[in-house]
């Protein structure tokens, strides 16, 4: 919060600089994305195909959800023909939604939580608003249900079903957040100190991946999985960047554990996240990626801080938000490089 200093010696506050920087973020990723052309990244031409065949890369048995999605990219609407006109109406959708939804969590008076949601956009901006059209809402969705939602409620099973029309990996995303909820309510005694051995054996998976697939890839080989099947090649040493990657969205994850604000749900439903992470790792990198998303964002937004705990580290929150701010550029930079000026 940016102030100043009136006459009688009090510090008047005149601009929020969670919502300020929040702004600049976005006008900064979509000037970009609209410069460039959609057309210009990489998964614009799948979806210019999912258009083409109805809502479907190949037949309608690919998908278990996303209902919304799919009647999309198959109607027109009447305002609008030709796939491409399609698929960029469904990116100004998604890019609405999520600057309308985040917009309006902006507002809450809790500066932490202000914070956090500034990191969630610094952190996942560059592929919510350009190449993950389908999952973006499903991610914000699911982080804020993390942190606010209660099981069975009508806004989380409205919010929940949304989600779910968005993205299929949302389904993952719920079925564990209820069996966290329940978790929590059976073992009520349960603390941090055993999240932490949880979150552990997170990593081991993750360091150990390509010995952990071959034990898996056998188990996963019986079931037919249909196009998701992409995600569950196996055989291959993962990359050595993408498990740095990977592990270090695991250390976010693992000092979020500190923060004393969180409550125990989000800390238990973070750590059942990571174990999938790291699961989903070592069967297959993308699927691993996928939901090394939902993570990074339920940890920044949980905690209100990037690599520190966010309990209130002074001067060296602002520190923090340099680490954000440079995890943005390097993740931008990453989309950017691939697309193609039209």
């Amino acid at each position: 919060m940016g102030a100043s200093v009136g006459r009688e010696g009090r510090v008047v506050c005149w601009v929020n600089t969670n919502w300020l920087l929040f702004s600049l973020v976005i006008l900064f990723v979509l000037a970009v994305y609209y410069s460039v052309g959609g057309y210009g990244f990489p998964d614009y031409i799948n979806y210019i195909t999912l258009v083409e065949n109805g809502g479907y890369l190949r037949s309608p048995d690919e998908y278990a959800a996303e209902w919304l999605v799919r009647f999309i990219l198959k109607n027109e609407f009447g305002f609008f023909s030709g796939a491409q006109n399609t698929v960029d109406f469904l990116a100004v959708f998604v890019q609405v939604f999520y600057v309308v939804f985040v917009s309006l969590l902006m507002k809450d008076e809790d500066r932490q939580r202000q914070r956090g949601w500034l990191f969630f956009t610094l952190a996942l901006s560059p592929l919510l608003l350009t190449t993950v059209l389908r999952a973006g809402p499903a991610y914000l969705i699911v982080t804020y249900l993390a942190l606010h939602g209660k099981v069975l409620t009508p806004r989380f099973v409205v919010l929940a079903l949304i989600a779910i029309s968005f993205h299929d990996s949302a389904i993952v995303m719920i079925a564990l957040y209820v069996l966290s909820a329940m978790f929590c309510c059976i073992f009520s005694r349960v603390g941090v100190r055993e999240l932490r051995w949880l979150m552990v054996v997170s990593l081991a998976i993750m360091l150990l991946s390509q010995q952990v697939s071959l034990l898996l890839m056998s188990v996963v080989s019986h079931f037919d999985v249909g196009i998701r099947s992409v995600y569950f090649q196996g055989g291959e040493a993962a990359s050595l960047v993408k498990k740095v990657f990977v592990v270090f969205i695991w250390f976010v994850a693992y000092t979020a554990l500190s923060n004393d604000r969180s409550s125990m749900r989000t800390k238990v439903f973070l750590c059942a996240c990571s174990l999938l992470m790291a699961v989903s790792f070592s069967v297959s990198e993308v699927a691993g990626i996928r939901f090394s998303a939902y993570v990074l964002g339920i940890a920044l937004v949980s905690k209100g801080a990037f690599i520190l705990s966010g309990n209130g580290r002074g001067k060296l929150s602002q520190l923090d938000l340099l680490f954000g701010f440079v995890y943005f550029a390097v993740m931008f930079y990453d989309v950017f490089r691939n697309a193609q000026a039209g």
